[in-house]
């Protein structure tokens, strides 16, 4: 929660049963309150931007193409090409669109 860097040590994985109490906290004076989690260990940030997500989440397959969206590339069946951008296909059948044309790759599951 303090001193954070920006890298990927500044993000950890949880428990929530290992949680003592939950408050609201801002980290700057002119940012918005996020939920801020106390537990024995320290106290942690709930995550709020989609750039902590992209680097939080990158060790479960999470990838960003654009600064919209974050995909799971763990769940890509399929890249269809769009006019202006890509769409990208799930396992389940669902979909996104990123806002950016992704050269033919393997999907990491699937297709």
């Amino acid at each position: 929660m303090h001193d954070r860097t920006g890298g990927e040590n500044d993000f950890v994985v949880f428990d929530l049963e290992d949680v003592k109490s939950i408050d609201m906290w801002r980290p700057t004076a002119y940012s918005g309150q996020v939920p801020a989690y106390h537990t024995e260990d320290g106290s942690y940030l709930a995550l709020n931007t989609l750039k902590d997500a992209k680097i939080a989440y990158r060790k479960f397959g999470f990838e960003s193409f654009d600064n919209t969206v974050l995909i799971n590339m763990n769940k890509v069946t399929e890249f269809v090409p769009l006019k202006t951008g890509t769409k990208v296909m799930f396992d389940d059948g669902t979909h996104a669109i990123v806002r950016k044309k992704i050269k033919k790759r393997r999907p990491s599951r699937g297709g």
